[in-house]
């Protein structure tokens, strides 16, 4: 018999973190897939001290309009992440793996204080550890959403089993704490308030309404914070409640079918929708009605175990079943919450069955199965390492997959495959012509090979499918521009800008763009106003003041000019662009001495910077030094676009 007494809860922690490091260290080196672009590397909300305030008070999705995840503990995880590690993603990937190793920690904890069963609970807690169904929470960084509400649920509870049996004040506000922080980690959490009951049950508890008065009260709250003060809606559905009950029957078979033989995982399955009762979700149904049925039998003696850990798996998985709805009906990370008690009462069995010299066999097989589980998951999370490997796994499990398809189209065309790219983006659009993310990146492809025509073709057809999507008219209005419609483009940047503002306030890109199309247009009052709100989110970067003072210059405000080319060189001082700015104002306001000393700085930074050498040698015209501007001028090549102006200013050295 294997004994546990004289083994520390610290030394038990201390075996989670070695082992879940070992199992999970290919995470270390895992790609940014999927949510991880938006979530974490192109996320304002992790890299802007000034954006902190708005993890509190918008989605996770900053920049996407309507999206319906309000979990500011996921993103506050991740802003201090970037705190700590900045581009070191390796990092973020760590904090993943001690989140999980923490949850395996603390569920062995708790059901060892209720159940007293400690060599149960460990083994079952090993056994959640290292299966690979759990590699989409932690090799995914956009994936500890789930982590996190367990990690803050499981403490929440054990608060309260202490409370109960030990009652304290100080337990209770711990609890609804912890509660209250898993609230604000994943919606799902609302449905922890049922296990308040079950602890009671469990510990032969009266069921007292005033104990379960506190998380009542922050689940209203959250809901009231959720929906009237922040404006978060409830999902929806095309289906009715019955199709959404069929599918759910269907797949818990798939759930129960990944836990004992998990093979063929991978990200975004392709879900069936059963529109009315079937005979296939009949015989679903069936087994597994029987198997919990087989499990109660063996666990009759221990009725209570049976009951807790049934309504705990169908307690969470209920919630993201689908029944409510969410953006999937199926997924591998959905069982994370509820694997745990489906492994303590299977083992809880095994051990009431198996007794004397056959736990011998029962260790050694489950030995044996913690260690084949391991190697599954080291082996799966060596998929996420790369990218196209991960997205052609999930097209071929999953044919329909349209994200897998537009995804692999966008990793394609990053390494510069853009042939290859154009065709994964037409598919994904063929499996779902009303999205318009494969419309905007098959855009985005053409406007980049210089086919601009049919880039604007795209984005006016994705603008159609997609009127609130702000991205689509935004790169409708670089089309525009690229094509010399300036009004049409200014049109599509302010359509862009008014649905930005509700998402993408942040982004400075949308006032710098709208700023150099309004000085474009001649619209200098509006260009200003742009850049400033351009410079408020990015003080810190140099091409916004540049611009700014490309403005002032052409409205003759050269003081103000001067100053922001100054700030410009202060933030980089090897920028070409910002010496020939001030060295032009310079020249127009009479200082030619500090004309000279900046246009050949810019020089110096580029030789091949023609238009200052131009602007050097016309400064030397004027000053009647022939020598150094016939040296400037004959330094230019015949091929630049103005060539011409070039060859009038050698004719009028020539007459002198």
């Amino acid at each position: 018999m294997i004994k546990t007494k004289h083994i520390s809860n610290r030394q038990i922690l201390l075996f989670f973190l070695i082992l879940g490091i070992i199992i999970y260290s290919q995470s270390f080196f895992a790609a940014l897939v999927w949510d991880d672009l938006g979530l974490v590397v192109n996320n304002p909300l992790i890299k802007q001290f000034r954006l902190l305030p708005y993890i509190f008070t918008s989605g996770l999705f900053l920049t996407v309009i309507g999206n319906n995840f309000y979990r500011p503990v996921q993103s506050l995880s991740l802003f201090l992440d970037n705190l700590v590690w900045g581009n070191q993603f390796a990092g973020m990937h760590l904090t993943n793996i001690l989140l999980h190793v923490i949850c395996a920690f603390l569920l062995y904890y708790l059901f060892t204080l209720v159940f007293k069963k400690r060599l149960i609970a460990f083994l079952s807690a090993c056994i959640f550890l290292v299966h690979p169904i759990n590699v989409e929470v932690v090799s995914y960084i956009s994936g500890r959403a789930d982590s996190l509400v367990l990690l803050n649920l499981a403490l929440s509870f054990i608060f309260y089993v202490k409370f109960r049996i030990t009652p304290s004040r100080r337990l209770l506000i711990f609890s609804s704490i912890f509660f209250f922080l898993a609230l604000l980690s994943k919606e799902l959490a609302l449905s922890g308030l049922l296990v308040f009951v079950l602890i009671d049950y469990l510990l032969d508890k009266k069921i007292n309404f005033k104990n379960y008065l506190v998380f009542l009260i922050l689940g209203a709250i959250y809901l009231l914070l959720r929906f009237f003060v922040l404006g978060f809606t409830l999902g929806h559905s095309t289906f009715g409640i019955l199709p959404r009950l069929w599918t759910f029957g269907y797949y818990l078979f798939d759930y129960l079918k990944l836990v004992f033989w998990p093979v063929n995982l991978h990200m975004s399955y392709t879900s069936v929708v059963f529109n009315s009762f079937s005979f296939i979700v009949l015989a679903r149904l069936i087994v597994v009605v029987l198997f919990f049925i087989f499990l109660g039998f063996f666990l009759r003696k221990e009725k209570k175990a049976f009951y807790f850990c049934f309504f705990w798996f169908f307690i969470f998985l209920t919630s993201q079943s689908g029944i409510f709805p969410i953006n999937a009906y199926f997924a591998e990370h959905f069982i994370y919450l509820s694997q745990y008690p489906l492994f303590f009462i299977i083992l809880l069995g095994l051990f009431k069955v198996l007794e004397g010299r056959q736990r011998r066999y029962l260790y050694l097989s489950l030995f044996s199965v913690i260690i084949m589980l391991s190697f599954a998951t080291f082996l799966y999370g060596m998929i996420w390492s790369d990218p196209i490997k991960f997205y052609l796994r999930i097209i071929k499990l999953s044919p329909g997959s349209f994200a897998a398809y537009n995804n692999l189209g966008a990793e394609l065309e990053a390494r510069g495959l853009n042939q290859e790219a154009e065709k994964f983006y037409w598919r994904a659009f063929q499996l779902n012509s009303k999205d318009g993310l494969a419309l905007n990146n098959l855009g985005k492809l053409y406007f980049k090979k210089g086919q601009i025509k049919k880039a604007i073709g795209i984005f006016k057809q994705g603008v159609k499918k997609e009127p609130n999507q702000s991205a689509l008219y935004y790169n409708l209005g670089k089309a525009y521009s690229a094509a010399g419609n300036l009004e049409a483009s200014i049109s599509e940047f302010e359509k862009a800008f008014k649905l930005a503002q509700k998402a993408a306030f942040w982004d400075y890109s949308l006032y710098s763009e709208l700023g150099l199309l309004y000085h474009q247009a001649g619209k200098s009052d509006l260009a200003i106003a742009e850049f400033e709100k351009a410079i408020y989110w990015q003080p810190n970067n140099p091409a916004l003041h540049l611009n700014l003072g490309l403005v002032y210059k052409d409205q003759a405000k050269f003081t103000l000019a001067v100053e922001e080319y100054l700030k410009a060189l202060k933030l980089n001082p090897q920028m070409p662009e910002a010496y020939n700015n001030l060295a032009i104002v310079y020249a127009i306001t009479g200082n030619q001495s500090e004309a000279i000393k900046n246009f050949s700085k810019a020089i110096q930074l580029n030789n091949n910077y023609y238009e200052a050498k131009f602007n050097l040698g016309l400064l030397y015209i004027k000053l009647n030094e022939l020598k150094p501007a016939l040296e400037q001028l004959l330094g230019i090549p015949q091929s630049v676009p103005f060539y011409p102006l070039v060859r009038k200013q050698l004719e009028t050295i020539k007459k002198h």
